[in-house]
Parts: structure tokens; sequence; C-alpha cells
């Protein structure tokens, strides 16, 4: 089975729509696809996030036979540094 690993802020996460689960890009792509999806998109991630989060996901797959990655960047400031945790 293929399967489609998506990953990014609110707009891959599916916010404000109605129906995140069923409406999302992501969800409309692996539809389109027919491949399990694994959607990690987060409202308000930041790029630094993205990428760890895609690093780490990456580094415990045993194989990429029928694996599809799509990265979806945020804009260039939303960074870890610039918020006050």
């Amino acid at each position: 089975m293929k399967t489609l690993y998506t990953i990014g802020d609110s707009w891959t996460y599916g916010d404000e729509l109605p129906n995140p689960k069923e409406q999302s890009w992501p969800t409309l792509l692996s539809r389109e696809f027919d491949c399990e999806l694994i959607n990690r998109g987060e409202c308000g991630s930041s790029n630094d996030w993205v990428f760890r989060k895609t690093v780490e996901w990456i580094s415990e797959q045993k194989s990429f036979d029928d694996v599809i990655v799509v990265v979806a960047w945020s804009e260039p400031n939303r960074r870890e540094e610039n918020y006050q945790f």
C-alpha cells in the first residue's frame, strides 16, 4: 500500500474547514493517489518543527517503496526562536 506523508502548518491541517479530516488538501491528494495518509499538519507550527519532525519520521522508516513525502513550509519568519515560550 502506498503512503502519503504530509507535514506543515494550519493550511496542511485543514484549519477553518468544516471537516478538516475529510476536506484538507492532504486528504484529497491521498484519495487521488489511492493511498494511506499520515497528515502531520499542526496549527501554528514553525519551520524548525516541520524540519525536525520530518527528519524524525524519515529516520524511523525501514523502506521508502511507495512512500510520498510532501513538506509544506510555513512563512520564512515562522521560526522557533521568534516565539516566547
